[in-house]
């Protein structure tokens, strides 16, 4: 779908209608874009020649809340959860604060993610077991045993 869809004289009639539900729905600019294909400011000029303001998120709706909190139970971060679910980061940080909940720490490195919690004396030992991971998939490694991994990681830990 091209801009032009909504911004010509002629406007796609089926791209408009999307664009209006999506709109009604309380999507943002930015939102409506990514579903329907085109970039926000072509959004933002078709919503300013109807006269429509700006849909302002400021809460979720019940069925965002359940996919967060779904995500959430799975140990996803709030970075995770937004690029999972498309809400904003501010949002998700938002709706977690309000819930009461802590956040999911993860300690990312090399590509490989680790998603528990840890306090901070564990965190060298997290960054030596993503290290061995990665040491045995860049040498090829797709099925990768236990014992295979306890070795990698004691060689790392040795480094």
């Amino acid at each position: 779908m091209y801009a032009t869809g909504l911004t010509s004289k002629k406007p796609n009639p089926e791209i408009e209608k999307q664009v209006l539900k999506l709109y009604n729905q309380g999507c943002s600019d930015v939102k409506i874009a990514g579903i329907v294909g085109v970039t926000s400011p072509t959004i933002s000029i078709w919503r300013k020649k109807r006269g429509l303001p700006y849909n302002k998120r400021g809460i979720l709706t019940a069925d965002e809340k359940k996919t967060c909190l779904k995500l959430y139970k799975q140990g996803k971060s709030d970075g995770e959860i937004s690029r999972v679910s498309g809400i904003a980061l501010h949002m998700i940080y938002r709706w977690r604060h309000n819930a009461g909940l802590s956040a999911n720490v993860g300690i990312y490195s090399y590509g490989v993610s680790y998603k528990k919690a840890l306090p901070p004396e564990q965190h060298e030992d997290a960054r030596c077991f993503l290290r061995a991971i990665k040491a045995l998939k860049d040498n090829g490694c797709k099925n990768i045993d236990l014992d295979m991994l306890r070795e990698v990681y004691q060689r790392v830990r040795e480094m």
